[in-house]
């Protein structure tokens, strides 16, 4: 999937496979503006422009980005959010547990090793995938963009 970031930050979207039309553009030329782009729900926010500044390639109303390139961006706060879910839901869960206790002793105890497991595993998830995220905003933003950007009227993110 691509994304096309304009400088009022709205995205529009297109479902095709980044790397088959970017390596078709490189070879034989084209404009990839002419594709049905779709307008997306979401606006794009800092880091996602800082991202695109660094990943993106420059078209004539904004920058297009590979999906791809975004991932690191939700990785984190999608395992977040289904932790918070899992774990609002372990007290109703416990309740039934307890009652099931009476007849499988152990089984209380086994769900807080279990739980105990799941929030280690967790955690490891989400140093992995913040260090994920700082490895892309190391990588240097492609000068060449931070010009267009600012050319076809955008504002930079502080910090880029």
């Amino acid at each position: 999937m691509l994304y096309r970031i304009k400088p009022n930050r709205s995205i529009d979207w297109v479902d095709m496979s980044a790397r088959t039309v970017f390596a078709a553009v490189d070879e034989h030329g084209g404009d990839l503006d002419r594709l049905e782009w779709l307008q997306a729900e979401r606006i794009a926010d800092d880091a996602t422009l800082r991202l695109a500044l660094r990943f993106g390639r420059p078209s004539a109303v904004g920058i297009i980005v590979d999906a791809g390139d975004l991932v690191v961006l939700d990785h984190g706060r999608r395992i977040r959010e289904a932790h918070a879910e899992a774990v609002a839901f372990r007290p109703e869960y416990r309740k039934t547990l307890e009652k099931l206790e009476v007849v499988l002793p152990g089984t209380l105890a086994e769900e807080d090793r279990s739980n105990a497991a799941v929030d280690e595993s967790i955690q490891a998830g989400l140093v992995e995938s913040d260090e994920d995220l700082a490895e892309a905003f190391r990588t240097p933003v492609r000068d060449s963009l931070v010009d267009h950007w600012e050319r076809v009227g955008g504002v930079l993110p502080d910090p880029l």
